[in-house]
């Protein structure tokens, strides 16, 4: 897609030897297991997360969550509903959140040497691991954990392949993935998209059509169908939103009405 610039083969001084990165890694993976915790930091995003998956955890319809939020995406709400199914608690929530930042760092760095060199691209990973605002994900919860490894593995795709359509395929999955978690990836798409058509330049006009028009499907389906409410959410979109700095909708005492307070391992 994105001819990227090859100065790690034309400039050694930016390869990075493998225990170096082995080292890197392992520092980061470290940094962020110490903070693993059984109990959760009160925002009120993060509790209104837990809500909604708790709404779906009871059985309830990724429609009926619309009452708490309406500009929330569903994926992240739905993928701690399935922890909590499992009977996990905050500890393995925090785990999974852990899991995917690191998954989501390793995604970063993947793609950044195919645009930079492996030294530039170790150096920035590591800078966007220890930023406070990035590293704050692995003790809250948030949607930026599973939004990041989409995004970043839509990217890795999109660096990787020349005018594979199952490629562009893939990251229009994964690209949909962003969207549903959060909804300011649609800022996103118009740099991806002029990216790719000035990364497709070499090929003739109606195969760069067909990719870039392959590459949009899914997230713009996607934007039309989550704009379009069925009656069931037009119902809980009608009453009052939840999400008024209420840190805990509905509960008493947390530590035993809400299941996700004391989870561990």
């Amino acid at each position: 897609m994105i001819e990227h610039f090859d100065i790690s083969k034309e400039n050694s001084a930016g390869h990075v030897a493998w225990w170096i990165k082995g080292l890197a890694a392992a520092a980061i993976v470290c940094f962020y297991l110490l903070m693993r915790s059984p109990y959760w930091y009160p925002l009120s995003d993060s509790a209104l997360y837990l809500n909604m998956a708790r709404e779906l955890a009871r059985g309830g319809s990724l429609d009926s969550i619309q009452g708490f939020h309406r500009d929330v995406g569903p994926l992240t709400p739905l993928m701690l509903s399935w922890i909590m199914r499992a009977g996990g608690g905050i500890g393995k929530i925090h785990a999974a959140m852990i899991a995917l930042m690191l998954l989501s760092h390793l995604l970063t760095y993947l793609t950044l040497q195919h645009w930079f060199t492996q030294k530039l691209s170790l150096i920035a990973t590591i800078i966007t691991a220890g930023s406070f605002w990035v590293f704050s994900n692995a003790f809250t919860i948030m949607t930026e954990p599973l939004f990041l490894v989409c995004f970043w593995g839509s990217q890795l795709l999109l660096s990787r392949s020349s005018d594979r359509w199952i490629c562009y395929l893939l990251a229009s999955l994964l690209l949909t993935g962003a969207l549903g978690n959060r909804i300011a990836t649609v800022f996103l798409l118009p740099g991806i998209v002029i990216a790719v058509w000035i990364g497709l330049g070499r090929l003739p006009i109606r195969r760069r059509i067909a990719l870039v028009l392959l590459l949009c499907s899914m997230p713009v389906i996607y934007l039309m169908l989550s704009r379009t409410s069925s009656p069931a959410a037009q119902r809980a979109m009608a009453q009052e939103e939840t999400y008024h700095l209420n840190y805990l909708v509905g509960i008493k005492n947390a530590w035993i009405e809400l299941p996700v307070c004391a989870g561990r391992w």
